[in-house]
This record gives structure tokens, sequence and C-alpha cells, in this order.
């Protein structure tokens, strides 16, 4: 339990760029920037205003296109789709 502990203090500090999302999504960077505009996902910004994301908003872009992909949600859908996973996933954590 500790190790897992350990690996998601780790993940928690870990930054990645639009172009990591891109790879690791699938999705387009237009997309990233999108999703960021609406704020369906929440990077932190650099004094040049470049967009760096968390681990946990690496998994929620993945997800998202995943979910696009299928053509069974909208964009609002499958956002909202991810957050109750993710709200499930953290419920069963505690």
């Amino acid at each position: 339990m500790s190790v897992i502990v350990d690996l998601n203090k780790v993940m928690s500090r870990l930054k990645f760029t639009v172009n990591d999302l891109v790879k690791t999504s699938g999705a387009s960077a237009r997309q990233i920037r999108y999703w960021s505009d609406k704020g369906l996902l929440n990077p932190d910004s650099d004094k040049r205003g470049a967009r760096y994301f968390s681990f946990e908003e690496l998994q929620k872009a993945v997800r998202m296109n995943e979910l696009l992909e299928t053509g069974i949600y909208t964009l609002k859908g499958a956002h909202q789709k991810v957050l109750a996973e993710l709200e499930e996933r953290c419920t069963r954590c505690n």
C-alpha cells in the first residue's frame, strides 16, 4: 500500500504539456486547447502562458477522447461521465 501511496505522490507532481496529452490521448492539440478553454481540463500555466497538465488531467483527456470516439457521447456528456467515474474511484479509495 505504501508503494501505491508513494507512486500517487510522484504522479501528482508530474506536469504534462499539450503535446504529451496529444500523444497519450489521441486527441488533437486543438481539441486539448479547446477543452482547456472551456474548463473541461484545468491546466496550470507558466509566465509565457504555456499549459501544464497534471496526471489526473491527462487521464481525463484520455478517457474523454475514448468516449468521444465511440460516437455515443457529446463533449459535455463525455466530461460528465469522466467526472462521475473519477468521483466513484475516489469513493472506492476511501
